[in-house]
């Protein structure tokens, strides 16, 4: 009883201590993002719970909310998109995984003749790989994924997208927080890196692990547009909440 409650107090201020670093991380960029015209910010929060269906095969589901920060003050940031995705995985191997998703997207768009809030359906199929060096971790996953407005059409999606992935991590001893770095690249209808490279995505981030209470996990992501006159880059900070 009194190990549990010692435990509690240590992620009450794990928390506290996690959400104060985020509020003074994203009042940063929101007063960097003021002199930067061709910036953008972001903040994610997601919620995730899997479940081990068998040996080789596991559902998800995962709810998020994006929200954009480009506001004059940070209490005014507004409503981007927010979506729900189901997930199964299978192993074929130790080092390999397949999987098939669907995500239900709601988006708010503030451009254009048509504003508001749009629904979409986006189905995407994987295939991951994983090696373990030590203590030192190499994963990379090729993504295919199309998206409908509306209605589902799989023949005649709006927007075809490939995505190439790879996520490097390193163990520490005695450290729960292990660093991850990774970096995805976007390719429109195929991986033609000349004529359809579109745009990538670096990010810096970590995980903190506990048997039974789930996984939190932060994540500082650099999004950038690529092959057009007007690159975008989007600054985006990322907090989930997993559990198994």
């Amino acid at each position: 009883m009194k190990n549990s409650l010692i435990i509690k107090k240590l992620y009450t201020k794990l928390f506290y201590n996690l959400y104060l670093s985020l509020f003074l991380i994203s009042f940063s960029l929101n007063s960097y993002s003021q002199n930067s015209s061709s910036d953008e910010i972001e903040l994610w929060s997601s919620v995730k719970y899997s479940h081990q269906l068998s040996k080789k095969l596991s559902l998800s589901v995962e709810g998020q909310l994006r929200i954009n920060g480009n506001g004059k003050y940070f209490d005014e940031s507004y409503y981007n998109q927010s979506f729900y995705e189901i997930e199964t995985k299978y192993k074929l191997s130790k080092r390999f995984d397949i999987g098939l998703a669907y995500r239900g997207i709601n988006k708010y768009d503030d451009q254009g003749n048509s504003q508001g809030s749009n629904a979409f359906k986006r189905f995407h199929s994987f295939i991951k790989y994983g090696e373990n060096f030590n203590r030192f971790r190499v994963e990379s996953r090729l993504q295919y994924q199309i998206r409908n407005k509306g209605k589902v059409d799989l023949s005649n999606p709006d927007k075809t997208y490939w995505r190439k992935k790879m996520l490097f991590s390193y163990n520490f001893k005695k450290w729960k927080a292990d660093p991850e770095i990774g970096a995805e690249f976007f390719f429109k209808k195929n991986l033609n890196l000349k004529q359809n490279y579109d745009a990538y995505r670096l990010s810096l981030g970590t995980k903190l692990n506990s048997k039974g209470m789930g996984d939190v996990s932060i994540k500082y992501i650099f999004e950038k547009t690529v092959n057009t006159q007007s690159p975008l880059s989007i600054h985006i900070l990322k907090i989930g909440y997993a559990l198994d």
